[in-house]
């Protein structure tokens, strides 16, 4: 009789691990979601900011600077460090960031004083977690993040 206890734990630590097994496929599709959209809010709200910090240091740039071409190409320069600096702190992954700084429907840096301000900022995400789960939904290949910010020029 005093085996029969010994037992009956076993058989119970072995039924725990098979539901476990059987349950832990499930929480991992429930967690992966979750983890990987999370990551895609952050990414374009730190994209967003940056492209809005971008933006507003262009429209600050005073005139005598934005008639000078050199000048305004040193500030558009200035501009697109800001957004890889920013984008660098979230570790924005192996698929890249497209930057674009206009100016009135242009490349800034031409000379001329504009009075818009475009900055545009294309992130492609790949999931380096969860993509064998994500991409079998969502289909193959990355998510692209597009974030815009359009200011009016305001330098002096």
């Amino acid at each position: 009789m005093a085996g029969l206890p010994k037992t009956k734990a076993r058989r119970d630590r072995g039924v725990a691990a098979v539901e476990f097994a059987i349950i832990l496929p499930l929480i991992l599709v429930l967690l992966a979601f979750p983890v990987f959209f999370g990551r895609v809010f952050m990414f374009y709200s730190v994209a967003q900011k940056a492209a809005q910090n971008a933006a507003q240091y262009i429209a600050t740039v005073p005139k005598v600077e934005m008639h000078d071409s050199n000048k305004a190409a040193a500030a558009n320069d200035v501009a697109k460090e800001i957004i890889r600096l920013t984008m660098g702190e979230v570790n924005a992954g192996s698929g890249g960031i497209g930057i674009q700084v206009d100016c009135d429907d242009g490349e800034c840096g031409t000379g001329e004083v504009p009075t818009e301000i475009l900055v545009n900022i294309r992130l492609v995400l790949y999931d380096d977690y969860f993509a064998f789960l994500t991409y079998s939904i969502l289909g193959d290949g990355p998510l692209v993040i597009n974030a815009n910010a359009k200011v009016k020029y305001l330098g002096t």
